[in-house]
């Protein structure tokens, strides 16, 4: 019995729209209000995609902008970590796309009474929230579990174990749909989910996945397969 759809964000429900471009644009803008010399792009880029310390753990993205602030020579004092973590989350808002398709998904997974979740590997609960808000779908959402908030990230089965405990289910009632082989189908089937694989984005084709699909839009239909509901007339 399925009682709970997680889905991952990006490369499933979003899309890269030239975020590593306007990362660096936003850290150089920033640097320069303050009154500093930005380094050149890929300086910054990457001292951005450094974590702080080593291990499996996800850290907000105002750590990491305190430790590309001292990878590049500045003192990463608190009015400057704040304000690069704002035009960070600007550089988020410009960067990505969301899949049109995306509100309907919701809504049909809603219609089916199923507990819809996002599980994210994020460092940042707030974009993902904010993303939502704006795109009038927040209230689509029954939860949203980022792995910034969570400490732990995919391919974790902590973060499933999570998923599933908040939205009061079990894991063998709860499928994860996403597109790393895995992070997303992998893991998820590790920690006992069901797991579907989007392959817009996907790195490489799963062979474990329980079903792929070609983009998000196309897993209402195979939701509806899995729990007995006849196929939607009006379904793409």
């Amino acid at each position: 019995m399925i009682r709970a759809v997680f889905l991952d964000a990006g490369g499933t429900l979003v899309f890269d729209h030239g975020f590593r471009e306007r990362l660096a644009e936003e850290i150089a803008c920033c640097l320069s209000e303050h009154g500093l010399q930005p380094p050149p792009r890929e300086r910054i880029l990457d001292a951005w995609a450094r974590p702080p310390w080593s291990g499996n753990f996800e850290y907000w993205d105002l750590m990491k902008a305190a430790a590309m602030l001292r990878r590049l020579g500045f003192m990463p004092r608190p009015e400057l970590v704040e304000d690069v973590y704002r035009h960070v989350l600007h550089a988020y808002r410009r960067g990505f796309r969301m899949d049109p398709a995306v509100p309907r998904v919701l809504r049909e997974l809603r219609e089916m009474g199923l507990t819809v979740g996002v599980i994210s590997n994020v460092g940042n609960y707030e974009i993902v929230s904010e993303r939502f808000e704006a795109l009038g779908i927040r209230h689509m959402v029954d939860l949203i579990v980022a792995s910034q908030a969570a400490v732990w990230k995919k391919p974790s089965p902590e973060i499933y174990r999570l998923a599933c405990f908040l939205a009061g289910v079990e894991p063998g009632e709860a499928v994860h749909v996403g597109d790393h082989p895995e992070l997303d189908i992998a893991a998820a089937k590790r920690a006992g989910l069901r797991a579907v694989q989007v392959l817009k984005a996907a790195p490489e084709r799963s062979k474990i996945a329980d079903a792929w699909i070609d983009t998000v839009g196309a897993l209402p239909e195979v939701i509806r397969s899995w729990i007995g509901i006849p196929a939607s007339r009006g379904s793409p």
